[in-house]
Formats: C-alpha cells, sequence, structure tokens
C-alpha cells in the first residue's frame, strides 16, 4: 500500500461550469530535514486525483500517457491559497499524518493550498461532492499544456510525423547527422553528416535530391545562400574578418553544380540576409562591463556589438522571426528577444533553455533540454506546451533544430547510438493535438 503524500479535500463543486475547488494537505515530511513533499503546479497531479473518484482512463498508471493526455481533460489549474508554505514551525509537525474521518490532526499546521480546477466536461468530475475528503499517492509529473488556441498550430512532439535515415551505416561519423536547414522556400531540407556528407531532400515527397561526399566546401556546417537552391559554408564564429567581397563557392542544388556566390559572412542569419550575426564576449559601450554579446552585421554594412546581460555566461544560438523584425538569442538559461534595429532587449524568456530557436511567425520556440529532450514553448507567456522525451540524444541549438519557414514542421537531428554516434532525422509536423478522449 502506497503511503500518501497528500490530503484532498473538496470545497466546491460547479458541474454545470465545469469546476472544482481542492484544498490540497502535504502530510508527508522529513522534519529532521526540515523537506516535504511539494505543493502540486502540474495538471497531471489533478488528473489522478479525478482518476481516484470515479474517472475512468486505462492509461493512467502510465507516466507517459499522463504527460500527453492530462490536457485532455484539465482545462486550468489556478493556485488561489496558500497557508503554512513556506513552513515555520517544524518543531510541531510529524513526518506522517493520516486520514481520519475526513480530516487530518493538526490540520491547521499542515502546509496547504486551495486549487480551482477547470475540467474539459461535468463527466471528468466523477463522483466529487462538496466536503469529500481522502488521502492520496498522487504525484506531480510534467504534463503538456497545449490548450485549444494552440492546438491547430503547435506540434506534437510525442511521436515525430516521419524518421529519416539519411546517414545509414551503424554507429560512426558517417551515419551521424549534423547540421540541419531548410531553404527559403521550403522546398529542400538539406542535412550533413558529421563526417561532411550532404543529403538534399525535397519536402513534397522527402525523395532525394542531392547527395554530395566528402566536400570541403562546406563540411558540416552549411547554409543556403539567401533565396536561392544554393548551398554554401555557415562560418562558425566567422566574425568581422570575414565580412570581405571576396566570392565563394556554393553548390547549386537545381542544377548539380558549383557556383561562385557573394560572400556569407558571419553563422546566423536572418531569412533574406538582412541581418547576420555572431556570438562572442565584448565590452558594453554603455557601462563598460566585459562579457557574452551579439556581433551584428546589417545588409548596409554596419557591424554593431549588442551586450547581454546577466554575467558571462556564452550565447548558445540566434535565430530570427521570418519578418527579421525579432532576434532570438540563448544566453544563460534563457532567451533574450532583441530587436535586431535598435538592440534593444524586448523581452526574456526564463528558464526555456538556451539552445532555442524561434518558429517564424515568432508565436514559439523549441529547445533542446538536456540533450535527451525537446520542449515546446509559447512566446507570450513564457509557457512550457508540450515536451518531448523520447530516446536519443537531440542535438539541439541552431544547427540540429530547424523550422520549416511556413512554421508547420520541425527537423531535429537525433543521436541514437550508445557511444554518441550513427542517429536519424525526425520530422515533427504541427497538428490538433487536443482532441477530447471520451473514457469507455
Amino acid at each position: 500500500m502506497a503511503t500518501d503524500l497528500y490530503g484532498i479535500r473538496v470545497l466546491d463543486l460547479a458541474p454545470d461550469e465545469h469546476r472544482v475547488r481542492f484544498r490540497v494537505f502535504v502530510v508527508y515530511y522529513d522534519t529532521e530535514d526540515r523537506g516535504h513533499a511539494p505543493l502540486p503546479d502540474d495538471p497531471s497531479f489533478f488528473l489522478r486525483l479525478l482518476s481516484e473518484n470515479g474517472l475512468a482512463l486505462d492509461g493512467i498508471y502510465d507516466e507517459a500517457w499522463v504527460g500527453a493526455n492530462a490536457h485532455r481533460y484539465v482545462r486550468h489549474v489556478e493556485q488561489v491559497a496558500t497557508r503554512n508554505h513556506p513552513v515555520a514551525d517544524w518543531a510541531r509537525l510529524h513526518d506522517f499524518y493520516y486520514e481520519r474521518n475526513g480530516s487530518w490532526r493538526d490540520e491547521d499546521l499542515l502546509a496547504q493550498a486551495d486549487y480551482d480546477v477547470e475540467v474539459t466536461g461535468p463527466w471528468c468530475l466523477g463522483s466529487l461532492a462538496v466536503g469529500h475528503s481522502w488521502g492520496s499517492a498522487s504525484y506531480i509529473s510534467t504534463s503538456d499544456r497545449v490548450w485549444e488556441v494552440d492546438a491547430p498550430t503547435v506540434l506534437d512532439l510525442r511521436e515525430p510525423a516521419m524518421r529519416l535515415d539519411p546517414f545509414p551505416g551503424g554507429e560512426t561519423d558517417d551515419a551521424t547527422p549534423s547540421d540541419l536547414s531548410f531553404s527559403d522556400d521550403g522546398e529542400y531540407l538539406a542535412m550533413t553528416s558529421q563526417n561532411c556528407e550532404l543529403v538534399v531532400l525535397r519536402t513534397g515527397d522527402w525523395s532525394e535530391a542531392a547527395r554530395v561526399k566528402d566536400s570541403a566546401l562546406w563540411g558540416q556546417d552549411i547554409q543556403w545562400v539567401p533565396g536561392t537552391h544554393q548551398i554554401t559554408q555557415r562560418n562558425i564564429e566567422g566574425g568581422a574578418e570575414l565580412d570581405g567581397d571576396a566570392p565563394i563557392v556554393a553548390y547549386d542544388v537545381d542544377t548539380g553544380s558549383e557556383v561562385d556566390v557573394a560572400p556569407q559572412p558571419r553563422e546566423f542569419r536572418s531569412r533574406t540576409g538582412r541581418y547576420r550575426a555572431d556570438k562572442c564576449f565584448g565590452r558594453d559601450p554603455v557601462d563598460g562591463a566585459y562579457g557574452a554579446a551579439v556581433s551584428l552585421l546589417t545588409a548596409a554594412g554596419e557591424s554593431r556589438l549588442l551586450h547581454l546581460p546577466s554575467g558571462r555566461a556564452y550565447a548558445q544560438g540566434v535565430s530570427f522571426t521570418g519578418d527579421e523584425t525579432r532576434m532570438f538569442v540563448g544566453h544563460g538559461g534563457k532567451v533574450h528577444i532583441l530587436d535586431p534595429e535598435t538592440g534593444r532587449i524586448i523581452k526574456t524568456l526564463n528558464e526555456v533553455g538556451a539552445r532555442a530557436v524561434v518558429r517564424p511567425d515568432g508565436a514559439y520556440v523549441a529547445a533542446s533540454g538536456d540533450g535527451k529532450l525537446i520542449d515546446l514553448w509559447r512566446v507570450s507567456d513564457g509557457a512550457l506546451l508540450m515536451r518531448c522525451r523520447s530516446g536519443g540524444r537531440y542535438l539541439g541549438g541552431t544547427t540540429g533544430l530547424a523550422w520549416s519557414p511556413d512554421g508547420t514542421l520541425l527537423a531535429a537531428s537525433v543521436i541514437t547510438g550508445h557511444d554518441g554516434y550513427g542517429g536519424e532525422v525526425r520530422i515533427y509536423r504541427a497538428g490538433p493535438p487536443v482532441e477530447l478522449a471520451l473514457p469507455s
């Protein structure tokens, strides 16, 4: 029998409004080390409470299922009050509290909170009744938080729409994907291996348009020449020394030949090349502080240093919205949103992860977390919407994650081998993941 972590009481119930108010007591403590079970903050917890009271769900004991489906039943959770949190009077607390006749000893001392929970239909409320109390071993996990407003446009990260194997061959450099880049018109997806082989696929039917082995022209770091089907090298931290006029060589996918093109300076670019950027260090011209910065080159040839706040952590990547009005810079566990014209920081997304790439419309960012997952975040409020935990290690950053120009596809390079070699390219597709799953 599992030990209760929480005590639950129904304070109010409004089936016609699809709403219930819970009071949640923490009933499990470590008084010696002054720790306790956390107050819940995720819809997954409240879905488990509903399942304890008549909502029959076959997948409730599968954490992955709960994470993917909690939003189909629990529409919104709001903490409306807290008491004894943080705990002040540890001397009077015990390690365990047990429900007796609908109450708990010393309820007024327990850490607790009240929550308004909105569900997707009155049938979700099962056998709940005002005043009903029980002990629960339910726990908190991370669930998708995709609401109806997001559903038509967000990705479904739970399972890729397609798995591509452009570099077969086991766990070797030859079989390990690296850079990904969609052409500006979305017609092609180019990718390289860690052994510098180039493959270009047509996105209409995912057929192979080009394959070039071991080219010294681009290595594994590639970019498209703006507005063309020509691929050339992406300069890693190219800097101002590569801002010259000398032509460079590119591969033209349409003709299958090498061509001379204008120089393509800097590591990152906006859609038309109006802005190009490198991540670097520099001195802030305002306060003189030395720290992380972005070196920005404009179409007019002006080079500016945009200083980043909060310490000396190196910037992880730069991406631009499709209309070129916003620049997203991952830095120190945050993402700064800047106006590239003025250099002003408009907004900072906290705890998103520095290896983030903005969708072209600016509404969402995809971020590679600890290397084993992809997060999808909403820009307007910084909310985590969905987390992909499927096997493999995502390269992340602005090289291993790529949005299609219309924002309907996200391509991800994934390392699947145990020693960091071998892998595949996964394609995630936008669609309506919110479909009501009625209980059987």
